[in-house]
C-alpha cells in the first residue's frame, strides 16, 4: 500500500497547509480515503494531474473521523467529481462505501434534498 497526505491538517486552507485528508492507495485499482476536508479534491489534482479522474474511480470507500468541518466538508465535491469521473472514463458507476458517524448521512440526505 502506499499511503499520500493530501493535507496534513489545519483549521482553514492555508497556502501551506490545508485541512485533513489522507489517501491508502490499497493495490493499483483501489484505494481508501481517510477525511475529507475541504480542498481535498484540489490536492487530488495538484498530486495526480491528468490521472485524477482515475484515482476518483478507484476509491471504493471514505472515512469520516468525526463530524468537524475540517474533516468531511470536501465530502461532496468528492462525491460529485467522483459521479463525474466514471462518466469522463466511460466506466459503470460503483458507489463508495462510506464510514463515519451516522449525522453524516443526515447531513448528505439534506444537502442532497434542498440542494441538489
Amino acid at each position: 500500500p502506499e499511503v499520500v497526505f493530501l493535507e496534513t491538517g489545519s483549521a482553514v486552507p492555508m497556502k501551506t497547509r490545508n485541512v485533513s485528508s489522507t489517501l491508502v492507495n490499497i493495490s493499483s485499482s483501489q484505494s481508501m480515503l481517510l477525511d475529507c476536508g475541504e480542498g481535498t479534491f484540489g490536492q487530488l489534482c495538484h498530486h495526480y494531474g491528468s490521472h485524477v479522474d482515475e484515482i476518483l474511480c478507484n476509491m471504493s470507500a471514505v472515512f469520516i473521523s468525526h463530524i468537524h468541518a475540517d474533516h468531511h466538508v470536501g465530502l461532496l465535491n468528492i462525491l460529485l467529481e467522483r459521479k463525474k469521473a466514471f462518466k469522463s472514463l466511460d466506466k459503470p458507476f460503483s458507489p463508495v462505501l462510506l464510514i463515519g458517524p451516522v449525522v453524516l448521512m443526515t447531513w448528505l440526505n439534506k444537502y442532497n434534498a434542498y440542494c441538489q
